[in-house]
Formats: C-alpha cells, structure tokens, sequence
C-alpha cells in the first residue's frame, strides 16, 4: 500500500489498505492508516507520525525508491551509500538487501552481491523471488551447479504458490 502511494497510485494504496483492515480489523497500524487516508491524509506522512503506530517497511521503501531515482539519475555511488547505510539502520529489511543486491550485481561486485542476496534469503527464506536473483548472481559467476539448485528452489517455492510453472523460472 505504501509503494502504491509513493508511486502515485492513492486509489489502489486505499484499497489494499481497506483489505488489509478487514482481514486484520483489530489492527491498530490497519485502522490509523485506513482513518488517516479517510481523512485525505498523505500515507508516507501517516505511517510516519510519532503517535502513530511504526511500519519499519516504510523507511526501507523510501530508501528503495530514493537509490532508484539516484541510480536513474547515474548516481550510483551515493545509490549504493544510501542503501548500505539503510541496511545497517533496518537490519530485518528484505527490500533493502533485495535492492542493494541488484545494485551491487549491475556494478559487477558478484561476490558481495551473492552475500547480500543471501543475506536477504536469510530473513526470507521463502520468496522465490530472492532465489531466483540469487541463481542469476551465481550463474553470473559461473558458479552453475548451485545456480541451478537455487532455480530449482525458486521454481519450486513459485509453483507452491501458485505463482508459475518451474519451467518459466528455468527459462524453459
């Protein structure tokens, strides 16, 4: 909801919102956010008051968006100074690490970027999405065989979840 208020989409922010607080009606996070956007409050300002209740993902979407439109705008170093210093500050961030590992394989640093990557499976174990970065960074590194265990992973957690078959993850 709140990448979808960054990225200039209130309508559908409001909805996953509103889906969230009837699933989760009793949540005080849900409720602040779904009374604050009723109100025709801005949701990164809402999810940022100190008397509301903390969302730790939103200083790590923040800093996704903000290393993007500084990489966009071919200033990768301070992309990368940004994301490194908000993984430090938000050490359970999976969409900071997710990033920086995206980041530091277009630099061509593999190396740090399996680590990261691993790092961000760590807390996550269960996102194909990360499995399948991670098999790429390993394949970049000639490392196949643990690329392909790691394809195999993620196409077997995406079909799990009904995300795909494990032939489109293996580009079969």
């Amino acid at each position: 909801a709140i990448a979808a208020w960054i990225l200039g989409n209130p309508p559908r922010a409001r909805r996953e919102i509103a889906r969230a607080a009837l699933i989760f009606p009793d949540d005080p996070e849900c409720r602040a956010l779904l009374e604050g956007l009723d109100a025709g409050g801005d949701l990164v300002a809402l999810a940022s008051r100190t008397d509301a209740p903390a969302i730790p993902e939103t200083g790590a979407l923040a800093a996704v968006l903000e290393s993007r439109e500084s990489r966009r705008k071919g200033q990768v170093a301070k992309a990368r100074s940004l994301l490194e210093a908000r993984s430090a500050a938000l050490p359970e961030s999976v969409a900071i690490r997710a990033e920086l590992s995206g980041l530091l394989e277009a630099e061509g640093a593999r190396e740090e970027a399996e680590a990261v990557c691993s790092e961000a499976i760590a807390l996550d174990p269960q996102n194909p999405e990360l499995h399948e970065k991670l098999s790429s960074i390993l394949f970049a590194r000639d490392d196949i065989e643990r690329a392909v265990e790691e394809a195999h992973v993620a196409a077997s957690l995406s079909t799990a979840a009904g995300e795909g078959s494990p032939t489109r993850l293996l580009g079969m």
